[in-house]
């Protein structure tokens, strides 16, 4: 007969693999748990290092209170948290951003990889939804210059990913533009998108910017532009820039 654990608390076996303390876990269809990874569905935090194909108690995700997590990197007080590999979590600063906001917020300071931090729980939609903005282009009408100017996404948050898909290829050699993304007028450190003769093939090809590492937060007045520079004018082809950010 089933019962209802209202604790918070609940005691799972491990698969053959062991498990960490404080890592996020998920729960496979045998009723085992493993380390959760960016895109998984996670249930919970384990309280105590549990060995292979041992049991272990996991603190329940929706349990109140704070809760300890292991950072995958540096992350300040105050960040919304997202998931990271290895059942870790992160601020979202990596190209990409990690995975999905988890829904709780950094009460401490993490400095490096490993490190465990405490956590408190806050609205998944406020810790960072992902908001992506699309923009088709020729690449034929790339010219140094801006591409796209003082764009105002109207709200608070993060640019964490710079991509162009191609949806028409470029057949002519020996053609190239670089492409950055500025907030006002302050260019983003990293996010540099090289386009080639060589990456504009084939159709569905994707091509992403370098990391993006600071100078990359904006308010609700914001504005973004699209700048392109170093431009050998292409002839044929088009993309599609894709803008990650994180509402924040």
């Amino acid at each position: 007969m089933a019962t209802v654990n209202d604790t918070g608390f609940k005691t799972f076996t491990a698969t053959a693999v062991a498990l960490a303390k404080n890592v996020r876990v998920l729960l496979d269809s045998s009723g085992t748990i493993s380390v959760a990874g960016v895109s998984d569905e996670w249930i919970g935090t384990t309280v105590e290092d549990i060995a292979a194909s041992g049991t272990g108690t996991v603190r329940l995700r929706n349990q109140s209170g704070t809760h300890f997590f292991t950072a995958s990197a540096a992350i300040t007080a105050g960040a919304k948290l997202y998931a990271a590999a290895s059942g870790k979590v992160d601020d979202g600063s990596t190209v990409l951003g990690g995975g999905a906001p988890i829904g709780f917020e950094a009460i401490g300071a993490a400095t490096a990889d490993g490190d465990i931090i405490e956590c408190a729980p806050t609205s998944e939609l406020t810790g960072g939804v992902p908001v992506i903005l699309q923009f088709p282009i020729l690449l034929a009408t790339i010219a140094n210059g801006d591409l796209l100017t003082t764009f105002t996404p109207g709200f608070a948050g993060k640019i964490v990913g710079f991509s162009a898909a191609v949806t028409a290829p470029a057949t002519t050699a020996a053609k190239a533009s670089t492409l950055n993304l500025e907030i006002g007028t302050t260019n983003l450190t990293g996010g540099s998108l090289a386009l080639t003769s060589a990456n504009m093939t084939p159709l569905g090809a994707v091509v992403d910017a370098t990391a993006i590492t600071a100078a990359n937060s904006f308010s609700a007045t914001d504005t973004i532009s699209i700048e392109a520079a170093s431009t050998t004018a292409f002839v044929e082809g088009s993309v599609v820039l894709t803008i990650l950010m994180r509402a924040l």
